[in-house]
This record gives C-alpha cells, sequence and structure tokens, in this order.
C-alpha cells in the first residue's frame, strides 16, 4: 500500500507497544500501575469552586491570547521563578493547552525550511519525550538523536556533536528535569549550550515541566542564564506546565516563553489552528499559577516516596535517587522479558525504557547503556507505590540476573 503521511514510519507509542508486550498476560497480584507518569495527588480545592462558578463562559470562544489576569499571574511566576528583575509578557509569553501543544507547533513553525537558511536538522535527546519525534518530522526535519547518559546527568552531549551537524542544525530539544531520569542541567551545561547556538545559529527549546518536582535543590532553568548572558532571547523558548507542577494534567495549563519576534510568529499562527484554554480554566489556572504552598506540599508528598524508595532499594545497585522529577530507572537487562515476569509474578507495570529510546545504527554497547532500564512512575498514593517498590524488589531479590551491574 503507498504511504502518503510522513508519519507513516514512525515508531509505534511507547503505551501501545506496552499494552500489545502484556496484552495476553495475567498479573499475577492485584495490579499496580507504575508506567505512566500521570500524576495522582491531590489538586488545589479552589480549583473545582472556580470552575463551576464559570461554566457559562463554555458559550464564549476563549481569547486566544489568553486573558490580562491570566498573562499577568504567569509573569509574575516566572520573574519569581527565574529571578528576574523584569518580563514583559505582553510580548514575550503565550499560554498554552498544555506544553505539549507547544513544543508541537513551535517546532513546526519555526524550522527553517527555506533552502538558502541551510537547515536540516533537529537534535532530540536519547531516551527522548515522544513529541519531539513527531514534531521533527511534521517539520520536515531530520531528526539526530544525541545520548542522555549518566556521563552527561542523562542530558544531550553537545559536546560530541559534529561541527558539520551543528551548522546544520535548527532546533535543539532539552529537557531539564530530564525524562526519565530526572537529570538536571547546570549552570555551566546551559552556558555551553547558548554559546553553541550563539555559534552556530540553532533555536533552544527547552522543555522544563518537571522544574517543580525536585529532592533538594531547585532547577536552574536556560532563562536565567541567558539573562545573566545577556544571551539572545529570540534563539530560546522555554515550555512550562501546570500538569506535574500541580497535579492537573487535565486543565491543560502551559505557557511558552520566547524573543518578540518568536511570539509574534507563534500568536499569529497559533490564531490560525491553537486551541485556546477554556474561559473556566483560563480563570482556575490564575490563581494556581500564585499559589506555590500547594506546590511545596506535592514536592514533599514525591520526596516522602523517594525516601521510601532509596530505603527499599538501599542495597539495589541498580538504583540511583534521580535530582528531580518523579520517575526511578531501575538498571536492568533482557528489559522486555524483565516487564513480562515482572507483570505475570508480581502484577507490577512498568515501562521498558527502549521504548523511550531510537536504537538504530547504535553498538550493542551502546544500546545497553542508554536503553536498559525500566522506567517507574512514583505518582500513586505513598502506600501503593510502597507496595509496588517492595513488589519490584522481592522480584529482583529472586531473579538477580536481571540487574545490570556499572559499566
Amino acid at each position: 500500500m503507498q504511504k502518503y503521511s510522513p508519519f507513516s514510519d514512525m515508531p509505534e507509542y511507547a503505551f501501545p507497544r506496552l499494552r500489545k508486550l502484556l496484552s495476553n498476560l495475567k498479573p499475577g497480584s492485584d495490579p499496580i500501575d507504575m508506567s505512566i507518569g500521570e500524576p495522582k495527588h491531590e489538586y488545589p480545592d479552589f480549583i473545582n469552586e472556580i470552575i463551576l462558578s464559570h461554566l457559562s463562559g463554555l458559550n464564549k470562544y476563549p481569547p486566544n491570547d489568553g486573558y490580562e489576569s491570566l498573562l499577568n499571574a504567569m509573569g509574575e511566576w516566572i520573574i519569581k521563578r527565574y529571578e528576574l528583575q523584569n518580563f514583559d509578557y505582553h510580548n514575550c509569553l503565550i499560554p498554552l493547552n498544555g506544553s505539549r501543544e507547544g513544543l508541537f507547533n513551535a517546532a513546526l513553525s519555526l524550522f527553517p525550511r527555506l533552502r538558502e537558511a541551510k537547515k536540516k536538522y533537529i537534535i532530540l535527546p536519547n531516551p527522548f519525550y515522544q513529541c519531539y519525534l513527531a514534531a521533527s518530522i511534521a517539520a520536515n526535519a531530520q531528526p539526530i538523536f544525541v545520548t542522555a547518559d549518566s556521563d552527561t546527568n542523562f542530558l544531550p552531549n553537545f559536546n560530541k556533536i559534529p561541527k558539520n551537524i551543528l551548522e546544520k542544525t535548527g532546533i535543539f530539544f532539552v529537557c531539564s528535569p530530564s525524562n526519565p531520569h530526572g537529570g538536571t542541567a547546570t549552570e555551566e551545561y546551559w552556558k555551553g549550550l547558548i554559546n553553541l547556538s550563539e555559534k552556530y545559529n540553532f533555536r533552544i527549546f527547552s522543555d522544563e515541566c518537571y522544574s517543580e518536582i525536585y529532592r533538594d535543590k531547585k532547577p536552574i532553568g536556560v532563562l536565567s542564564v541567558a539573562k545573566e548572558m545577556g544571551a539572545d532571547l529570540e534563539k530560546i523558548s522555554v515550555f512550562q506546565s501546570l500538569s506535574k507542577r500541580s497535579n492537573l494534567p487535565g486543565i491543560r495549563s502551559g505557557f511558552s516563553v520566547n524573543g518578540k519576534v518568536t511570539t509574534k510568529i507563534l500568536r499569529n499562527v497559533r490564531a490560525y489552528g491553537g486551541a485556546p484554554l477554556p474561559i473556566p480554566f483560563q480563570l482556575a489556572s490564575e490563581k494556581v499559577w500564585r499559589d506555590e504552598t500547594h506546590v511545596e506540599v506535592n514536592r514533599f508528598k514525591y520526596n516522602e516516596k523517594f525516601k521510601l524508595a532509596s530505603e527499599i532499594f538501599k542495597d539495589t545497585s541498580s538504583f540511583k535517587l534521580p535530582n528531580a522529577g518523579f520517575f526511578i530507572c531501575l538498571q536492568v537487562r533482557d528489559i522486555e522479558n524483565f516487564t513480562k515476569q515482572i507483570w505475570v509474578q508480581k502484577g507490577v507495570k512498568v515501562l521498558p525504557g527502549p521504548y523511550l529510546c531510537n536504537l538504530d545504527n547504535l553498538s550493542f554497547s551502546e544500546t545497553e547503556k542508554i536503553s536498559s532500564f525500566a522506567r517507574i512512575a512514583l505518582v500513586g498514593l505513598k502506600e501503593e507505590v510502597g507496595n509496588g517498590l517492595k513488589s519490584v524488589k522481592s522480584f529482583l531479590d529472586k531473579n538477580s540476573h536481571y540487574i545490570l551491574r556499572e559499566h
């Protein structure tokens, strides 16, 4: 059959692959799903009241660029979070229907397709968030997968990218804290990447949606470093969301920060094909962005579960406590069989690391280094998470051949 779509050869998305892997297998106990990063903590009480009291707004087209009050709340959060003196939210901020929408459409809108631009590539971390790949294909760019392993705190190692690739790069995706390993970019990392962006004239897309879920030290964002350096903000876009910060993945409230010219381009494109946040959700989001108390409570709950994980896996060499995020990645071999057996024997569902990676043209050792892990989401209530982790530990104790030792 003839293929008409550039997406025809895309790999199957991670979760349909997982469902197919386990489709004919029954869980060996009451199932505990630790495969999906969907926050389960309570969201702020005031959300329901605000939405219910403004339901009449559903019979109106919501403002595409966002209410002034919402923009102001986001702008004030940005000033505080990134330690800025001021921020021109009228000209440099776009509310989004979730950060995924922004990441996809920004790549589609901003990748330089003109022949004279001589740009061919979009750089992705490997492992990567699946949206980055789809966005690259939609932009008619060739994705270049750059290893993000323990050597660079699970961020793409830009020092190993050849000059001829950098010269033809239009966009560089970075996720900090990284998904899935929770690695965080240092000031030095951001400075190095910003200097490369200036030298080779590519855009940095910084996905920072996990930035408020951290263990001890608040991750530094690219915007803080860029302002300090006096960098060209037209080459930098930052994406944020309430999904993880506030346990509100269903409200789809996010934003992007960009330079003035970039913002104007994205607003114009969004006027044609964007999906603005419904009015009740805009009004609720405004208050959520202004409130930090629930964020601190949320972070405390996650850190309690990470303390529990550290205790359960204290003598397991394949466990490392991540800097941020809400996943742990256990280093294991024969990962698909591991995933099936832990489901059949313990009823725990995890996500195989290879489903988040591109393994084309890699040696065996490179493949093992970046993909031999199981991603486990610590999003449920503490008791459920504890039961799930204890089951994983019990399984590994009896099946130690799955444990991948340090290289």
